[in-house]
């Protein structure tokens, strides 16, 4: 049976080690560049997922349960147009910033572990998705998907 639930505080290292496979090595690059002397890029995920009140927080994740076990989440949040936000100029971060859906609820990441896949957990993952959106009042759900390489 799988159970989804609100993140709290304690997940913030497994949804960095999730966000980690969602992202095409994009959360890398970036948590590598803030991450502390010493710091691995997964503690730089895990503390900046540790903080609230901003998009890139526990706050905004489902976890995906079975049998007690995390085997999935969902990150997403309701994006905002920040009309004193400077342009993006760094190369890779730029056509992210161009693709942003202002008024949508962004699904930034979603992952189910390798092990649990087909198993209907990104479906379920994607029903309570849509179920945010619906609680947040907002009319679509949005991602950006880029070609691979």
């Amino acid at each position: 049976m799988i159970h989804i639930r609100q993140a709290v505080k304690e997940d913030s290292a497994e949804i960095a080690g999730l966000f980690l496979i969602s992202s095409d090595g994009l959360a890398e690059y970036i948590w590598s560049r803030v991450a502390g002397p010493g710091e691995t890029v997964i503690e730089a995920g895990a503390r900046r997922y540790a903080r609230q009140g901003i998009a890139f927080s526990y706050e905004n994740c489902l976890i995906a349960e079975r049998e007690g076990d995390t085997v999935g989440m969902a990150h997403s949040f309701g994006m905002e147009e920040d009309p004193d936000a400077e342009p993006e100029s760094d190369p890779v971060l730029k056509p992210y910033g161009e693709l942003e859906d202002y008024g949508s609820l962004y699904l930034s990441g979603l992952t189910v572990v390798e092990q649990c896949r087909n198993a209907g957990i990104g479906k379920a993952l994607m029903e309570a998705v849509n179920q945010r959106a619906k609680d947040l009042a907002l009319a679509r759900v949005s991602l950006i998907c880029l070609a691979g390489h």
